[in-house]
């Protein structure tokens, strides 16, 4: 990449979490993301943004209307996502999988294609959802998931492992018991999830789901086969500085 990741707050070179070493995602927003962000989940108030971004530039996009919102302020605001989605690449904390909006065992016989999404969790507990990985990774929404945040504590900054909430809920509904052990083992290939999206509360099929790391999602090798220990290395991100207004 070119050194900083946030030289265009349009689009950035971001490691590609499943090989970050080699690989890179040329990532940019969904058309019309940065403001459903901002409109859904920056203005409610029970979501703690202003530890995601900075009190004072939450403040600013809550009193403003979408109407008159300045592209200075989309463009900010789309830079300090990517800077996060970077940190977050970086270490990294994702779940790959393919996603389909209809079961695909009801399909049998016929060839149904899932879309390639990332779910990543921040540091500060923010989770960012990129869609189409394969071939033109693009962020569609980012959020605090309800009942992950202790909202209070994450507005005075106590803690530095809100992120281990949002990993601890993913984890619960994508890791699968084994059939003959009853033990749980990080998914195969062919393993299915029906899980409720992270945000539009609907139900969709999750195939081909893959944890990066997976030491960073607390799993161990069992004996050639990954288990989940529910223990999480320590994550040190470095201090953010924001570029001058």
């Amino acid at each position: 990449m070119n050194g900083d990741p946030l030289a265009n707050s349009g689009k950035c070179e971001v490691p590609d979490p499943r090989n970050r070493k080699v690989a890179v995602w040329l990532l940019a927003f969904k058309n019309g993301a940065a403001g459903h962000i901002i409109d859904k989940h920056v203005c409610n108030g029970n979501e703690p943004w202003s530890h995601a971004l900075t009190e004072e530039f939450v403040s600013d996009l809550r009193s403003t209307e979408s109407t008159k919102r300045s592209e200075t302020q989309i463009d900010r605001f789309k830079t300090l996502l990517l800077e996060l989605t970077f940190e977050a690449c970086r270490r990294p904390q994702a779940m790959t999988h393919d996603e389909y909006g209809e079961n695909p065992m009801t399909y049998e016989g016929r060839d149904i294609v899932g879309t390639p999404c990332c779910v990543l969790v921040c540091h500060c507990g923010l989770i960012i959802i990129i869609r189409t990985i394969n071939t033109n990774p693009r962020i569609h929404t980012a959020f605090f998931k309800s009942g992950t945040m202790d909202v209070a504590a994450a507005r005075s900054g106590l803690s530095s492992d809100f992120w281990k909430r949002p990993v601890r809920r993913i984890l619960e509904n994508h890791v699968i018991a084994e059939r003959e052990t009853g033990r749980l083992a990080h998914p195969t290939p062919e393993s299915q999830c029906e899980v409720e999206t992270e945000e539009a509360r609907r139900i969709v099929y999750r195939r081909n789901i893959q944890f990066h790391s997976k030491l960073n999602w607390g799993f161990q090798d069992d004996k050639g086969v990954f288990r989940p220990t529910g223990k999480f290395p320590e994550w040190h991100v470095r201090t953010r500085k924001e570029p001058a207004q």
